[in-house]
Formats: C-alpha cells, sequence, structure tokens
C-alpha cells in the first residue's frame, strides 16, 4: 500500500478513527495516549507494565518501528530518547508527524543496521526488537541476534514468531532461538507469550535478553 504524503490534518483524522489498516492503534492527542486494538492491543497488554519497570531512563533503539507504536510506549514507560529505525521511508514523515504532536523528540533513522554488518552501529541501553526478526533478509539468526547484541547496553526485549516457520523451514523454532540468543547474552526471561493473530497459526514469544 503507497502511503500518501502526511499533513497533520490527515494525520489526526486517520489515527482517531478506530485505525487504519495495519495502523491498528488510535491516539488521544489532548491525553498523550494510545489506544490500541486487535494485536497491538495485546502486545501493549502484555508488554506495558514489564517496560514501566525497566524503561525510566533509558534510552531506546526501536528496530523495524513501523508507524512509531512501541516508540510511543517506550515513551510513556519512561525512556529518556528513542531511536526509532525503520527502512521503509514513506512511514518517516507520519511517525514524525505524529511524535511532534505528542511532543516526543524521536530520532529517526532509515538505515538498514543488517545490510552491513561492518558497519557500525548506534547503541541504547535497551533495543526493541518486536516482531522484527522475520523481516532482516539475507542474515543469519545468529548474525540478526548478534547485531542487536551489539546495539544493546543492558537488555534487549526480542520477539520470536513462531509462526513463520513455514516460510523458514523446520529450523525457525524457538528452542533454536533460545540456543542462538543465550550464546550472546548472559540472561534470557520470558516475559510474555501468546497465539498469533489473524490467519497465522502458532505460538511467539517476548524475551527480555541482559548482560
Amino acid at each position: 500500500m503507497k502511503e500518501p504524503a502526511y499533513t497533520l490534518e490527515a494525520l489526526k483524522k486517520l489515527a482517531c478513527k478506530n485505525g487504519i489498516g495495519y495502523q491498528r492503534f488510535d491516539v488521544d492527542f489532548n491525553s498523550r495516549t494510545l489506544h490500541p486494538h486487535d494485536k497491538h492491543k495485546v502486545k501493549y497488554d502484555l508488554l506495558y507494565d514489564y517496560m514501566q519497570r525497566v524503561i525510566p531512563g533509558q534510552t531506546v533503539i526501536d528496530l523495524g518501528c513501523d508507524k512509531g507504536f512501541y516508540s510511543v510506549m517506550a515513551y510513556q514507560a519512561g525512556a529518556t530518547s528513542v531511536l526509532s529505525n525503520e527502512k521503509n521511508a514513506k512511514l518517516t514523515n507520519y511517525r514524525k508527524l505524529l511524535f511532534k504532536c505528542l511532543h516526543y523528540p524521536a530520532t529517526h533513522s532509515e538505515e538498514n543496521y543488517f545490510a552491513d554488518m561492518s558497519k557500525p552501529v548506534p547503541k541504547a541501553d535497551c533495543v526493541l526488537a518486536l516482531s522484527v526478526l522475520h523481516e532482516i533478509k539475507h542474515v543469519s539468526l545468529d548474525d540478526k541476534i548478534r547485531r542487536i547484541r551489539e546495539m544493546s547496553r543492558h537488555r534487549s526485549l526480542i520477539e520470536f514468531c513462531e509462526d513463520y516457520q513455514e516460510r523458514f523451514g523446520d529450523w525457525w523454532n524457538i528452542d533454536t532461538f533460545v540456543e542462538i540468543v543465550q550464546r550472546h547474552y548472559s540472561e534470557l526471561n520470558l516475559i510474555a507469550k501468546y497465539d498469533a493473530i489473524g490467519g497465522a497459526s502458532g505460538t511467539r514469544y517476548i524475551y527480555d535478553c541482559c548482560g
């Protein structure tokens, strides 16, 4: 779907009318709050209390941030700064307007940090890699996790989507994921587990990876 060149008026109209397509969240600009639905509501309910415990005072990188849902959650949970990374450039205008309206000074990046693994990457206290692992192309799962670890000073919240096994093969499974994560992090804690939503089938897992 081709994104329009958003204006402030168009943004507010879209963000306040029960979601548009894959957006799946509404925004109350007066109270600076999100009202998620569908898959975003599921993950908001699973993650927000946890993020309120671990995010305050932290810098955050949100990988594959799309329209900025998790970036806004990070700010609401007390992040001091957020780098919102999304290589799909057509979404940047939307996010910039959204964060401006909500008075969140996010930094935006369209860099593909996995295209050249030899290049330096930005670092933050916490890296959010939620529903993005399967979207990172042309590198192994081990390289994906290693790169995320390289960006993270303290912790990474990483989601593994088991329902993508049909695309990647039998090796794409939670046991392999956990084994690889344990090579790069000293502590691994399961913080959320839920069934895939919509036409997909399978389980999704969100881990807090530290150390």
